[in-house]
């Protein structure tokens, strides 16, 4: 994968050295392909999130063994919500729980008693929110699910912001595979995105989950020394 330089609000990061604050990691967008890959798109949410699923899932599925011992099994996508498609429910019509805790609005879970991921439409279809960030979305709770098959040596105490490493450590390993492509400027809209929710969701709620400047931090340095980086 070739990782390239950009600037953003005066800092400039470049592969092995230190990660700026303020800077997503531009990933490679690969040759044109005779068949169109999925990635961050103009789709609508329901399927970003459908294709963002099967491709962190694929990744962690084909390179599991790489990096851990054990065989990966997959997280579920919660199915049988009023959305219809697995993964997703609206908060306005129903509340969910993961063992006794309701699970708040605009928010993403991966739950544990249970062993699937859920997150809620309104979270995604939201006029702030670019498409690159709902692979976001999905690559962290997938990270979570990855968190819960590691040995507790291996789960960091922040636990968030491991995520954020898996999440950027999957995305940039499937797009290294070849399993999906980057539109120019998806990692400004990440950034933008980020940055524009902080303080406005549970997902995007600092004090749970670190600042803009920490989960893109979080997120860069996966991408920069895949899964085993975002290891203690």
């Amino acid at each position: 994968m070739s990782i390239t330089s950009f600037r953003l609000k005066g800092f400039a990061v470049k592969a092995g050295a230190a990660v700026g604050a303020a800077t997503v990691l531009a990933m490679s967008a690969g040759p044109a392909l005779a068949q169109e890959l999925p990635g961050p798109s103009d789709a609508s949410p329901d399927q970003e999130f459908t294709d963002a699923a099967a491709v962190v899932n694929q990744y962690w599925a084909d390179h599991w063994t790489d990096y851990f011992t054990g065989s990966y099994t997959s997280p579920e996508l919660l199915p049988g919500s009023s959305i219809g498609v697995p993964g997703l429910y609206d908060s306005n019509v129903e509340q969910l729980t993961c063992g006794q805790e309701d699970l708040p609005p605009l928010n993403a879970w991966y739950c544990g008693e249970g062993d699937y991921i859920i997150a809620d439409y309104n979270l995604l279809n939201n006029q702030d929110v670019g498409d690159s960030f709902i692979w976001l979305v999905v690559a962290h709770e997938w990270g979570h699910a990855v968190q819960a098959r590691l040995d507790l040596p291996y789960q960091a105490v922040a636990d968030e912001l491991q995520a954020d490493c898996l999440a950027g450590a999957a995305l940039a390993g499937a797009t290294a595979d070849g399993s999906m492509l980057w539109d120019a400027g998806d990692d400004q809209e990440l950034f933008d995105t980020l940055d524009a929710l902080a303080d406005e969701t549970p997902w995007t709620d600092p004090d749970s989950h670190g600042d803009t400047s920490q989960r893109v931090d979080a997120y860069n340095y996966g991408v920069l020394n895949g899964p085993n980086g975002c290891l203690p």
